[in-house]
């Protein structure tokens, strides 16, 4: 019975291999972002968020992943913007007492919110499973399971932020 059960669950899961896999992308493409091949000092994980604009005959939903760096010792927490295939990123965002003006948690504990002192402002949650079944409906969202990462990065969110 357990067999049958694993199997179903890798349907939707993936596998520890494909997960590792995953994970490591997500540490090279850190290291890429930032110039360095060591980047060990951080727990890395898949942030992601979307907006909807209505519009008069239709509306469209945009998806935005995330590559989300924290470090434990230090407080540093870097976000950088990536595709969900994990084939492109964008230029890390450092997160910085010098650059922040306010850090919640939104939407009932979930959203990670950081409002910037020049205006800008980033949302993302860190989703503790995220199926294969977010892209058949067009999600375009990384398929990931980081149960214990994300627990570690709220609870580091809430000890740094008082939250």
């Amino acid at each position: 019975m357990s067999g049958i059960i694993d199997m179903i669950k890798k349907f939707f899961v993936g596998s520890e291999e494909e997960m590792a896999e995953i994970k490591s992308k997500m540490k090279f493409l850190l290291g890429q972002s930032l110039n360095r091949q060591d980047v060990d000092e951080y727990a890395i994980v898949y942030g992601k968020t979307s907006k909807n604009a209505n519009y008069i005959v239709s509306s469209t939903t945009t998806y935005y992943s995330y590559i989300v760096a924290f470090n434990k010792g230090t407080g540093e927490i870097i976000v950088v913007p990536t595709d969900y295939k994990l084939s492109s990123y964008g230029d890390p965002i450092f997160i910085t007492n010098d650059s922040l003006k306010k850090a919640k948690l939104t939407m009932m504990g979930v959203v990670f919110s950081f409002d910037f002192k020049d205006k800008a402002s980033l949302e993302f949650e860190v989703p503790e499973i995220n199926t294969k079944m977010v892209n058949m409906g067009g999600g375009y969202e990384l398929a990931i399971s980081q149960r214990e990462e994300a627990k570690a990065f709220k609870q580091f969110f809430k000890n740094k932020y008082n939250c």
